[in-house]
């Protein structure tokens, strides 16, 4: 099966401009009918799926070039980077999702709101236009729409297994310098670049987020300071 330039360029919402420059520069050569019309077949349409992910993982068109023919540029590698790079934003997202929703709730049973469930949402919403880019913000909607409530609930249900797994590790006397101890800090680095997905911009965003509002952060979602304070320990940042 093939595809014309035309239906293509609609399908995947880039314009036919953008498909002439990527054949003009090799990065997406088609086929060509009899009589001259570009086809795109599957070959085509996978490579384009790979080109316009890179392109959405932050690469430009240099980059794009190497990276598709590296050992990272194959279909499942670039879709596993996808898939990453949702989950913690999704996380993010949800919080702000259910805070609203508790709102939506108790206004829709005509109870009064507090202005301070008003100011608890605004912060939240504050933080996160605060620290990362309307791009990276769109980069992490799409990953929470492809990641979807399973995946969302995995990474969640990760991050509370490995919060649970720390505390013991601290109530049982575990040495910030053991290898035990180690081996918790990569799984807390593993989920982390989870969320990054690589990218160095929104990895900066969320160091920045957390430099400047990690106090803010972890009462809003309950979370134990002590965690934070031994895993530096961990990491040396002590």
């Amino acid at each position: 099966m093939t595809w014309k330039v035309g239906e293509v360029a609609r399908r995947c919402g880039v314009t036919v401009r953008a498909l002439h420059h990527y054949e003009a520069i090799g990065l997406l050569v088609p086929w060509r009918s009899a009589s001259g019309h570009r086809l795109y077949a599957t070959e085509h349409v996978e490579r384009l799926h790979r080109i316009l992910a890179l392109r959405q993982l932050g690469l430009g068109l240099d980059g794009i070039a190497a990276a598709l023919d590296g050992p990272d540029g194959s279909s499942l590698a670039i879709i596993d980077r996808q898939i990453a790079r949702l989950a913690e934003a999704i996380r993010e997202q949800r919080s702000l999702k259910r805070r609203l929703e508790a709102i939506a709730d108790r206004l829709r049973r005509g109870e009064p709101i507090d202005g301070e469930n008003y100011l608890d949402a605004m912060e939240e919403m504050a933080m996160i236009e605060k620290y990362y880019t309307p791009e990276q913000l769109q980069q992490l909607a799409a990953r929470r729409e492809a990641l979807g409530p399973e995946g969302m609930a995995a990474g969640e249900q990760a991050w509370r297994d490995l919060f649970a797994d720390i505390r013991a590790a601290m109530d049982g006397g575990v040495d910030p310098k053991s290898d035990a101890a180690r081996a918790l800090a990569d799984r807390w680095q593993a989920l982390i670049g989870a969320f990054t997905g690589g990218d160095a911009g929104i990895g900066e965003s969320l160091g920045n987020l957390w430099q400047n509002e990690g106090d803010e952060v972890m009462q809003q979602h309950q979370m134990d300071p002590a965690i934070f304070g031994w895993m530096a320990k961990v990491r040396g940042d002590d």
